[in-house]
């Protein structure tokens, strides 16, 4: 199976990316925020839950003023964003290392873009602990290290893990999915 995996799907502008860049794969997005739209076209199949390391709910911090722009966390001290820190929004949440493997394997070409404020550090050291890792094949990230503070050390040790998995390519930012 060939599949794109939108994690942070926000409005949606990378999945049209990868319907051009990727045609015919099997298009997936997870966004949480509960005040953006969904709709993100017939052909994709759309989980209104952050991914995480376990199901069930999370604190998510938002900015209420203007809650559908970019930049909202489930860490409550992320400097950027304009968070409110004292109003969380509940919010549902996947395993997505489980969700992988209850969908994939590492016969299955898995490409997968994360987008999430900085879950990511929980999320792909799960994804190593766990070995789901391996179903991913490129992996699409936008970093959060420099947005959360203690995160540094964090960010190191996740790159030197990552780097190891060889069936993993790892690309730093989205921009190459564009298709003009």
């Amino acid at each position: 199976m060939n599949a794109f995996v939108d994690c942070g799907a926000f409005r949606g502008k990378v999945l049209g990316w990868a319907r051009k860049k990727y045609p015919g794969y099997k298009l997936y997005a997870f966004e949480c925020n509960p005040k953006l739209s969904k709709e993100y076209g017939n052909d994709v199949i759309s989980y209104s839950k952050a991914c995480w390391i376990n199901n069930g709910q999370l604190r998510f911090y938002m900015n209420l003023k203007h809650p559908t722009i970019e930049g909202h966390s489930v860490y409550k001290n992320k400097t950027t964003g304009n968070l409110d820190r004292e109003h969380p929004v509940i919010v549902e949440c996947i395993d997505f290392s489980s969700w992988l493997m209850n969908n994939f394997n590492a016969n299955d070409n898995i490409i997968v873009k994360m987008n999430i404020e900085g879950a990511e550090y929980d999320v792909l050291e799960h994804c190593l602990d766990i070995g789901s890792i391996k179903i991913i094949k490129e992996l699409y990230i936008q970093w959060h290290h420099k947005k959360i503070p203690g995160f540094e050390n964090r960010h190191s040790n996740l790159m030197t893990r990552l780097n190891k998995v060889e069936s993993l390519k790892v690309f730093h930012g989205y921009g190459s999915l564009r298709v003009k």
